[in-house]
């Protein structure tokens, strides 16, 4: 199944997708992010694959994280129509034989506000939320690990505030 299949009847439009490339810990995440738009009418899920999929092995350690425009409501973790279309673009990645036995990590995010007790919650609810949709999708759950970060991993182009910091990545590790 095609997944723009998954949502035809919804009317939501895919915005985007950005791939950030990581590389290994040593190296500041701020010194080494570039971040690629992928255009609904012009990308697929196997171009993801591709990112998650390199022909060069990356260096042992590095890891490459996918973040789609899977955003949620203020103080909320419930996934809205743009959001699961967007998974459904990266389940179908994810179940592509090139990735068939890849474990992601599937991180969750808040923005700056609250405490950091509540937001450590709300991002792995908000993880847990996306890993439920992949997993109903046929992702099998012993290839997604969940974390929540709160707000420790702010995107630094974004105010803290932002929408843009509730969010969650799916990060491949080499």
């Amino acid at each position: 199944m095609n997944c723009r299949d998954c949502f035809r009847n919804t009317g939501s439009a895919l915005l985007g997708i950005a791939i950030l490339a990581i590389a290994p810990a040593t190296v500041s995440a701020e010194e080494v992010r570039s971040r690629t738009m992928f255009d609904p009418g012009t990308s697929t899920a196997r171009d993801l694959v591709v990112v998650l999929d390199p022909q060069d092995a990356p260096a042992p350690g590095s890891e490459i994280s996918v973040y789609l425009p899977v955003r949620f409501a203020f103080d909320s973790d419930r996934l809205s129509d743009e959001a699961r279309w967007n998974l459904a673009v990266i389940s179908e990645a994810m179940l592509a034989p090139e990735l068939g036995d890849v474990v992601f990590t599937v991180e969750g995010h808040t923005d700056a506000s609250g405490s950091a007790a509540y937001n450590e919650g709300l991002s792995l609810r908000r993880a847990r939320s996306a890993t439920d949709y992949l997993v109903r999708l046929g992702v099998p759950r012993s290839r997604l690990a969940v974390r929540g970060l709160g707000e420790r991993a702010l995107l630094p182009s974004a105010d803290p505030l932002a929408a843009e910091q509730r969010r969650v990545e799916f990060v491949r590790r080499f």
